[in-house]
């Protein structure tokens, strides 16, 4: 009898109790940033082609719900939390997306500015120093003159990826493109927004 009332008492035990929020949404980051990866790998393989489609941003945002939904189907977290995470995370992805395919395509258009930049810089100072030529002005200068100016203007002086993306912001004034990279980013982010909305209003539909 003694035997039979201790069995019921650790029937009773949960032997298995209920994830731990903390480790849900740990898991629900994690399921979240790996969700987001095929669509911003779409999404730069595209725009490695030369097509920049802010569409694509509604791929990321299905995946990232579904990542953050795969691994969090143990556990339970209030639903500001679940947004909060899937929003912060899209954000993050489609910015990183963003960044890198226009590292490629300040890169291509630095390539072609940089040809002619010294020529209308020579240009305009022979224009302003008339008895100058341009021997006079690499002398009075120094020899790296043109390198500095490149360096102090754009950020870069070699036109390569690592250098476009860790000069991204200088890169876009010199080059006059940020107003249309702000563009193409709040593009972005509303397809990619809408995209989240409406697979969020169909999982509340769905489960009441």
């Amino acid at each position: 009898m003694e035997y039979e009332n201790n069995y019921t008492g650790y029937e009773d035990l949960r032997l298995y109790p209920d994830e731990s929020p903390v480790i849900t949404a740990l898991k629900g980051l994690i399921g979240a940033a790996a969700g987001a990866v095929p669509g911003m790998a779409i999404w730069i393989l595209l725009g490695k082609l030369g097509v920049i489609s802010s569409l694509v941003a509604f791929l990321i945002a299905a995946g990232v719900i579904f990542g953050f939904h795969f691994m969090t189907k143990k556990g339970k977290l209030p639903f500001w939390l679940s947004a909060v995470i899937c929003i912060g995370i899209m954000a993050i992805s489609v910015y990183i997306s963003q960044r890198v395919i226009w590292s490629w395509e300040l890169m291509d258009v630095f390539k072609k500015e940089l040809p002619g930049l010294k020529e209308r810089i020579y240009a305009y100072m022979l224009e302003e120093l008339p008895d100058y030529t341009r021997a006079d002005i690499d002398k009075s200068l120094g020899p790296n003159w043109f390198n500095d100016y490149v360096k102090e203007e754009y950020g870069i002086t070699e036109a390569t990826f690592s250098e476009c993306f860790s000069n991204f912001g200088q890169l876009l004034d010199a080059l006059e493109l940020k107003g249309k990279y702000l563009a193409s980013l709040g593009k972005s982010y509303l397809f990619s927004f809408i995209g989240m909305g409406g697979i969020f209003a169909r999982f509340i539909a769905a489960n009441g």
